[in-house]
């Protein structure tokens, strides 16, 4: 789990705030785009 993100501040806990937040949103994301492709699949392109 390695992701990379540029931020233009300078944060006084050194950008875990930042990375934390980041995560917690792109963890949710992805479980989403899970969701809908598994979904997707359950119906073919014939339907």
């Amino acid at each position: 789990e390695k992701f990379v993100t540029v931020a233009n501040i300078e944060a006084p806990d050194h950008g875990a705030t930042i990375l934390a937040g980041n995560r917690r949103v792109l963890t949710a994301r992805l479980s989403d785009a899970k969701f809908f492709w598994e979904n997707d699949l359950r119906t073919s392109l014939d339907a």
